[in-house]
């Protein structure tokens, strides 16, 4: 007899995919709520056009984007995003106003589609998400004060925490509106609906967008559940999301010295990516405190580097006249103080950080692991580093979710001005949407695609 438990252990040890997605509900037309009790907005961002743009102008723009950066307190977390993808759609009118403008503009569009491959769409985004403190202890005894016990109900919790999250919601909405208003015109900042967040989030899960725009939202409730569509199997060398090779690369040395528009190499990447950037400030105290810490370990660490000074300092009872200190201990020690002064001196602040590359297509594992070696030389080349993830692919792949920070793994510390720098806030600029020397209007909502 052939016993089932074997070919079944596969099955039993699979799991749901959306007990693993954050976003749970939308509130509003804007609002959506995760399983955390985290409320967030989603921005589409227009960005920047750097071309012809000398470096002292982007030298004042990531100062502006620097400034309302600062506004945001250690509350919230700011998810920023790069979303290429290949095999754009060509769309035009089907209305010419001359038989020569349509056959100008059907060549145009026979002579791009023949070119698929080589046609990138490129959006980007910016995620907010305001963590609460949750629903204090003061608001739940002030509900429960002054009634008995058979007088207090469910409907009497729910109140509280019904106003606990409108108070969340306005403190998000305030904070999000400020920041549309403060540079907004210089991002072009559109917030989105639901409908299109749920889009974002599919293609989140989903990578194809095909299968991501098969299904639009139907419940304002529960989205987790209807968000993935794929399946994604893990191995120990990474992940795989239904047909999609996937490789994952996550930030592990930041760049040594920043500037703006740093990342502009990964955009002429020739492939299917998603870059996910997540931030969180940390409070000053917090921060100089911790700072301080590390300073007192690299100030000992220089008499300690090895086995003699280590036993030079036990004979000699902790002095150190005798020990050859380690130089590259001061020089951490040192870069230290500059953080400090920079935080207290010029208004910066520290905030934990990560960066994920995300690359993916169909049937092309080699040009895949081709794409990851040059991310990993376009930080190199600015002292970075990255990491290929391999058993930890499936949190990092978790990680770009909103909300999930949770899997988030390998985080860094990074000044506000840094920050600023490695933002996602430049990109090419889209064209107007009427053509008035042809006379026809340009339907397609993505960014100008361009032959490779």
């Amino acid at each position: 007899m052939v016993k089932l438990k074997p070919f079944l252990k596969t099955y039993r040890e699979a799991g749901s995919l959306n007990s693993l997605l954050a976003p749970h509900a939308f509130i509003d037309e804007h609002v959506f709520l995760t399983k955390a009790n985290q409320l967030g907005v989603t921005f589409r961002v227009s960005g920047i056009d750097d071309e012809c743009l000398t470096a002292e102008t982007l030298d004042s723009y990531t100062k502006r984007i620097t400034a309302a950066f600062r506004g945001f307190s250690e509350r919230f977390r700011i998810y920023q995003y790069i979303v290429k993808q290949d095999r754009a759609q060509i769309e035009q009118s089907d209305s010419f106003p001359t038989e020569a403008v349509r056959s100008t503009v059907l060549a145009r569009r026979e002579h791009l589609q023949s070119k698929a491959s080589g046609l990138y769409t490129l959006d980007l985004y910016f995620v907010i998400l305001y963590e609460p403190l949750g629903i204090s202890d003061g608001a739940i005894k002030q509900a429960v004060r002054g009634l008995t016990k058979r007088n207090v109900s469910t409907k009497s919790v729910l109140r509280v925490a019904a106003h606990e999250l409108a108070q969340s919601r306005d403190a998000l909405m305030g904070q999000a509106i400020s920041l549309q208003r403060t540079i907004g015109d210089l991002l072009g900042l559109q917030m989105l609906g639901k409908r299109e967040v749920f889009s974002l989030f599919r293609l989140l899960c989903n990578l194809d967008p095909q299968l991501a725009s098969s299904e639009h939202l139907k419940h304002d409730t529960h989205i987790d559940y209807y968000m993935a569509s794929a399946l994604l199997a893990c191995s120990s060398e990474g992940i795989k999301i239904g047909d999609a090779d996937v490789e994952v690369l996550s930030l592990r040395d930041t760049p040594a010295h920043t500037f703006p528009h740093l990342l502009r190499d990964l955009l002429k990447l020739e492939t299917n990516f998603i870059l996910c950037s997540e931030f969180k400030r940390v409070l000053n105290e917090q921060a100089i405190t911790t700072i301080r810490t590390a300073q007192n370990f690299f100030h000992y660490a220089q008499y300690l580097s090895d086995l003699p000074s280590l036993l030079s300092m036990i004979m000699n009872r902790g002095k150190t006249s005798e020990v050859i200190p380690d130089k590259s201990a001061l020089v951490e020690k040192d870069a230290l103080d500059d953080s400090v002064a920079r935080i207290n001196n010029q208004g910066e602040y520290l905030g934990e950080f990560s960066f994920t590359v995300l690359l993916y297509g169909w049937g092309k594992k080699a040009r895949l692991e081709a794409a990851a070696v040059d991310v990993v030389k376009i930080f190199g080349n600015h002292e970075g580093s990255l990491f290929r993830e391999s058993y930890n692919a499936l949190n990092a792949y978790l990680s770009i979710i909103p909300g999930n920070h949770a899997f988030s793994l390998r985080k860094t510390w990074l000044l506000s001005k840094n920050y600023a720098d490695l933002s996602f806030v430049y990109a090419p600029y889209t064209g107007e949407k009427k053509n008035k020397h042809l006379g026809c209007e340009r339907r397609s909502n993505n960014r100008p695609q361009r032959a490779a």
